[in-house]
């Protein structure tokens, strides 16, 4: 366990990040009279971020962003007033019941898992830095551009950062932040179908037992869950068109919707197939004002295409071929496929993304087929298989926006797709078969056991392996008070603990990593630059010779040598 002090510099980092998301989140939920659970006030405020960055992309541009979410949460509360609460107290404690493991990564560690992990915290310190979107990787690598992609979470944690949470802090709280939002807006969106507390039991055994998502945490990819949650919001307010459109909801869609690719670009491609179709059939379907409906839905088309604009004025780095080949073979490794390749997915789909979940949608697709619910049944049983072609186009690459297909991340949608099935095979159960309540709690309650092993198997059991240790965190520490930015520039392997210098210290390190997208410019600038310092890791090295020059740090397994002059 991480020290007092440490601890409780996570403490205040959590606190910043979720009174950065609900305060603009909570306004916009008055403002926009979108009339849907309370759970969607973090969702919102997310958004509200990422949107914010691009459409205010110059220096101190999140100031301006502050300032006016202050104004917004004033108008909220002064002239719309607050909203009227729905959830029981019951379905309030069946989600913060859910959330609460997540935090398990604030009290044992250090720095945010994976290299993943790293290059968010440096994407995340260099925003608040700027105060808005940089143009380069200064003051490490002032030669080095800075992609402007995939950066809704970097941004959140830059806000609270900029607010005076410690840049590692605030990442590891995004871990939080993330599965939080994930369980909430299943919830929100399950809402749809079926009562609260069903819905929110499902939303957290669900999200327990997914194990492609939680598995993101190992590597720093839980930037791509976020996404996820972004998308089933956009779901939602998709499907909410079906009751009655009006611009305020169209606004909310389209920046919902164009916010799922600014998280991650790999979930919003995968929600313009995954989700897009289906939500779009069913809201159709459901609507009994067909003609306002659609004028609804292509006023959220245009709310999207000009942040989509202003996402693009704003920069966009060149995707050449070589980039283009590097990912195909990629995804290819990624998600090996046996003959033939659509049914090989659907066996990479139950395998990597928790048998147990997938195994349960399936089943759910079964029971509205056997309950004559033949348009859930053709809905969602359509997102399952749309899901493995998808899987299938890693070996294809026939689909629009391949490049975006990455067939491990697809599979996040595995979750919440069996949450929605078993929401709807449990409305259509009659009534006279629905068990007593004393029957119903003790179901629910071996779900959530069964839910929580998986959790723990697939969650907690990385949260308890090494990464980053106190020594390690020393390492970093020093670095950050004694190294300078632009003149220091430390060799240390890849995936080693240097890999967190340029997050945390500004300071340039040889393993650090970037986004591939940037790979050649991050070699050359290396190539153009002489280590200073080296650190070295002898648990990790045991036989590396310790190199000439002066140790300016040691403790426990941990080097660190200046080998040359600044």
């Amino acid at each position: 366990m991480v020290s007092w002090t440490i601890l409780g510099e996570h403490g205040l980092a959590l606190a910043l990040i979720w009174g950065c998301v609900s305060l603009p989140g909570l306004a916009l939920l008055a403002i926009l009279r979108l009339n849907v659970s309370w759970a969607t006030v973090p969702l919102l405020g997310i958004v509200y971020w990422t949107v914010s960055l691009y459409l205010l992309p110059f220096a101190n541009g999140l100031d301006v962003a502050i300032a006016l979410s202050i104004v917004l949460v004033l108008a909220g509360t002064w002239i719309e007033g607050l909203p009227s609460r729905h959830e029981s107290s019951w379905t309030t404690l069946t989600l913060l019941l859910g959330s609460l493991p997540y935090a398990s990564t604030l009290l044992f560690h250090y720095v945010p898992f994976g290299m993943d992990g790293s290059m968010h915290t440096t994407a995340a310190t260099l925003i608040a830095r700027a105060g808005g979107l940089p143009t380069t990787h200064a003051p490490f690598a002032d030669d080095v551009p800075f992609p402007p992609m995939n950066l809704g979470l970097p941004t959140v944690a830059a806000v609270a950062i900029r607010l005076g949470a410690d840049p590692a802090s605030a990442m590891l709280a995004c871990h939080h932040l993330t599965f939080t939002s994930l369980i909430l807006a299943s919830y929100v969106l399950l809402t749809c179908w079926t009562d609260r507390a069903t819905s929110a039991l499902l939303s957290v055994a669900t999200v327990w037992m997914a194990r492609a998502s939680q598995a993101s945490l190992e590597w720093g990819g839980f930037p791509t869950v976020l996404s996820i949650a972004v998308g089933l919001l956009a779901g939602r307010l998709l499907f909410k068109h079906a009751d009655g459109a009006n611009w305020r909801l169209s606004l909310a869609t389209g920046a919902a919707v164009m916010s799922i690719p600014l998280v991650h670009g790999i979930g919003g491609g995968t929600w313009l197939y995954c989700v897009a179709p289906w939500i779009t059939a069913a809201t159709m379907m459901r609507s009994r004002a067909k003609a306002a409906t659609v004028r609804g839905l292509f006023l959220t088309v245009v709310v999207a295409a000009v942040i989509l604009m202003m996402y693009r004025s704003a920069g966009l780095m060149d995707v050449t071929s070589h980039d283009l080949n590097w990912t195909h073979d990629w995804q290819r490794r990624a998600a090996p496929l046996s003959d033939p390749i659509v049914l090989g997915a659907f066996e990479y789909v139950r395998k990597d993304a928790g048998s147990m979940l997938v195994v349960a949608g399936w089943i759910a697709c079964g029971m509205l087929a056997v309950q004559r619910q033949w348009l859930s049944a053709m809905l969602v049983s359509g997102a399952w298989l749309t899901l493995a072609i998808v899987v299938a186009n890693s070996q294809w690459w026939v689909l629009p926006a391949s490049f975006l297909l990455y067939p491990e991340r697809t599979i996040y949608w595995v979750g919440p797709l069996s949450a929605v099935g078993l929401a709807l095979a449990w409305r259509a159960v009659p009534t006279f078969v629905n068990p007593p309540k004393v029957v119903g709690i003790s179901l629910a309650i071996g779900m959530l056991i069964l839910a929580g092993y998986c959790h723990n198997q697939y969650y907690q059991r990385i949260v308890r392996s090494d990464f980053i240790n106190e020594d390690r965190w020393e390492a970093l520490a020093w670095a950050k008070q004694n190294l300078r930015p632009g003149r220091d520039f430390v060799h240390a392997p890849y995936g080693s603990t240097g890999a967190f210098l340029p997050g945390l210290a500004h300071v340039g390190c040889t393993g650090a990593h970037h986004h591939h997208f940037v790979a050649r410019a991050v070699e050359a600038s290396m190539s153009r630059r002489k280590a200073t310092h080296m650190l070295v890791d002898r648990s990790h090295a045991p036989d590396q010779d310790i190199p000439r020059g002066r140790i300016v740090f040691s403790k426990g397994s941990i080097l660190i040598v200046a080998v040359a002059s600044p």
